[in-house]
């Protein structure tokens, strides 16, 4: 059941609550938390609890919905399936999301990191239908990460400037699928048995490691400055 609850009455609340558990000083803190029960104590609002009063912020959700599902599966997945060697059908998204395997990466921005907002949409996705339940968009997002989940070879971390960076990007887009739109395979490849951590250890692997100017690269924090080179430097 939905409860209207403005801000201030929820800070005012909360504030409220706060006196109240400061006030039982030390021997009423034990028992106030020997009182709690999985039923009471304080839990994330679902993003289908919150209603945003708001026709602006609405209208925004309504139309960034509206663009991520009108997106092309296969454009979506072009620069994974072309850095992994498939076939790579569908319009090219241009601009960060480009992948040209001759590009000098130093010239400008254009193709600057391949791929990088596709765990951000689907992050996005799922997000949507945990607030609205659309089975579509929940479709949409299972079918993305099965499609994706096809690509992954340790190749997308030789071939991409700023692996970190979309590494990041990626698993936050798996485990929001996981969490809000019950994908239960989005963090493993069921075929292969694969995921984007073990490929990218693969790739750490077999690749020898340079510092750049004294710098020490860990395994959290390195790019790679041209696809197919091996000397790294810290992201």
């Amino acid at each position: 059941m939905l409860c209207h609850l403005s801000r201030r009455s929820f800070v005012q609340s909360a504030a409220a609550a706060a006196a109240a558990i400061a006030g039982k000083g030390f021997l009423g803190d034990i028992a106030f938390a020997n009182d709690l029960t999985p039923s009471n104590v304080l839990s994330q609002f679902g993003y289908g609890d919150v209603i945003l009063a708001s026709d602006l912020h609405e209208s925004q959700l309504h139309r960034t919905h509206s663009v991520l599902m009108q997106l092309s599966d296969d454009s979506l997945l072009k620069p994974f399936r072309q850095m992994a060697g498939m076939p790579a059908p569908g319009e090219d998204l241009g601009g960060w999301y480009h992948y040209d395997p001759d590009l000098d990466h130093f010239a400008g921005d254009y193709g600057f990191a391949p791929a990088c907002t596709f765990g951000q949409w689907i992050s996005a996705l799922a997000r949507v239908y945990a607030i609205t339940g659309d089975g579509a968009t929940r479709a949409k997002v299972l079918r993305l990460n099965q499609l994706y989940a096809a690509t992954i070879s340790p190749d997308f971390y030789i071939k991409n400037r700023f692996l970190a960076y979309c590494y990041d990007k990626l698993v936050l887009g798996l485990l929001d699928s996981h969490s809000f739109a019950n994908d239960r395979t989005s963090t493993t490849n069921p075929g292969t048995g694969t995921s984007p951590t073990r490929c990218r250890r693969i790739y750490l692997s077999r690749t020898s490691v340079e510092p750049v100017d004294g710098i020490t690269t860990s395994d959290s924090n390195i790019s790679t400055t041209k696809p197919g080179t091996n000397r790294c430097r810290a992201a």
